[in-house]
C-alpha cells in the first residue's frame, strides 16, 4: 500500500495476523485486512509505514505460475486477497495514514502513540539524501 504525503510516497508494512491482533480494534495507527468472511488475514502498520522513492519500488508478480508449490499458490493468493481488500479500502486506509502522520508532526497525539510511531521526519530527511 502505498499513498503520498507531503510530496512523498510512503508504503505501509503488512504483516501476518498473531493472536493479539484477534483482541486489538482498528485504530488511527493500526488496521485489520479481513477476507470476506470477516476473518483476519492481515494487518496493517500504519504507525511503522516508511517513506520511500518511486523509482526504487519494484512491482511482483503475485499471478499462479504452472510449476508453483502449493504453499506458493496458497501464498500468492493470500498475498491476492490481502491486496484486493486495501485496494477496495484505500480511501480509509490513506486517511488514516494521513492523519496519524499529521498528528505526530503537530505534536497531537499522546506520548504512548508517539512512542510507537516511527520518526518520519528523520526518515524523511535521510531519504532526501539519496535522492
Amino acid at each position: 500500500m502505498a499513498f503520498f504525503i507531503c510530496y512523498k510516497e510512503y508504503c505501509i508494512p503488512l504483516s501476518s495476523p498473531k493472536e493479539k491482533h484477534l483482541k486489538m480494534k482498528n485504530d488511527i495507527d493500526f488496521h485489520k485486512i479481513l477476507d470476506d468472511k470477516g476473518k483476519i488475514i492481515g494487518v496493517l502498520d500504519i504507525n511503522n509505514m516508511i517513506p520511500v522513492r518511486k523509482d526504487l519500488l519494484k512491482r511482483v508478480d503475485i499471478s499462479n505460475k504452472p510449476g508453483d508449490l502449493p504453499e506458493t499458490k496458497r501464498y500468492k493468493e493470500l498475498v491476492s486477497n490481502q491486496l484486493n481488500y486495501c485496494r477496495k479500502n484505500q480511501d480509509i486506509i490513506i486517511k488514516k495514514a494521513n492523519k496519524l502522520y499529521k498528528m505526530t508532526k503537530n505534536k497531537k497525539v499522546s506520548k504512548q502513540l508517539k512512542h510507537r510511531c516511527l520518526n518520519w521526519e528523520k526518515l524523511e530527511s535521510i531519504l532526501d539524501r539519496f535522492q
